[in-house]
C-alpha cells in the first residue's frame, strides 16, 4: 500500500501542471508609416494560424514537470485583423481560401493571405533564495501574401516576430505563463508591424484596382 501511494505521488509529480499562455490582443498595434491613407477598395483577409502554437517545458530541472502550452492562434488572428482595418478600406474576413478567379464575381479587389509557419519558445528558470525567476523568449515566422483581382501577385514575404520576458515564478512556476504571455505579445506585435509596413510600402497594392 505504501509503494503505491508512492508511485502515485511520483506519478503526479511528474505529470505537474499545465500553465496555458493565450496572449490577448485588444487594440491594434502601432504602426508609424508614411502614407496613412487607406488602400481603397474591399480586400478578403484569410488566416491560417493553425502552426502558431505549442507545447513548451523549461529546459531546466527547476520545472521539468510543468507544461506551458503557448498559443499565439487566437492573438495572431486578432491582431492581423485589426492591422488590416487600419490599411484597407474595406476588409472581408473568410474562412477559407480564395481563388484570385473568384475575386471578382465576389466584388473584391484582392485578397490577402496570412499563414504562421513556425513558432518556438523557450523557458528557463532561475532560482533564487525563496521564489524562482522565468525568462521566456519567443520566435514565430509568417508569410504574406496579396493578389489583386485583375493584376495577380502584388506582394509576397516572409515576416518574423519575436519577443523575450521575465516573471516571478510564483509558488510552483505558475508565472512562466505570464511570462509567455507577455513574450508572446511582443513577437505578434513585431510580425504584424512588418506586414502592415509591407503593405504601407507597396506601390503595386496602393494602385490596385
Amino acid at each position: 500500500m505504501r509503494s503505491m501511494a508512492l508511485s502515485l505521488l511520483t506519478a503526479a509529480f511528474l505529470a505537474g501542471c499545465q500553465y496555458s499562455a493565450e496572449p490577448t490582443i485588444t487594440e491594434p498595434v502601432q504602426v508609424y508609416v508614411s502614407d496613412t491613407r487607406k488602400n481603397p477598395g474591399k480586400y478578403l483577409l484569410y488566416i491560417d494560424a493553425s502552426e502558431l502554437s505549442r507545447n513548451v517545458r523549461a529546459s531546466d530541472f527547476t520545472c521539468i514537470a510543468h507544461t506551458f502550452p503557448v498559443d499565439l492562434r487566437a492573438g495572431f488572428k486578432t491582431a492581423v485583423e485589426l492591422a488590416m482595418q487600419q490599411q484597407f478600406e474595406t476588409v472581408e474576413t473568410v474562412i477559407a481560401p480564395v481563388k484570385q478567379s473568384e475575386l471578382r464575381a465576389r466584388q473584391a479587389a484582392g485578397v490577402i493571405k496570412v499563414t504562421g509557419i513556425t513558432l518556438d519558445a523557450e523557458l528557463t528558470a532561475v532560482p533564487g533564495f525563496l521564489r524562482n525567476t522565468m525568462n521566456t523568449s519567443v520566435l514565430m515566422t509568417a508569410g504574406l501574401t496579396v493578389d489583386g483581382s485583375a493584376n495577380g501577385r502584388l506582394l509576397g514575404t516572409t515576416v518574423q516576430g519575436a519577443g523575450k520576458a521575465q516573471a516571478d515564478g510564483g509558488m510552483a512556476c505558475e508565472g512562466g505563463s505570464r511570462a509567455f504571455n507577455a513574450s508572446s505579445e511582443a513577437a505578434i506585435a513585431q510580425a504584424t508591424r512588418q506586414i502592415v509596413e509591407a503593405i504601407a510600402n507597396s506601390p503595386e497594392i496602393r494602385n490596385n484596382r
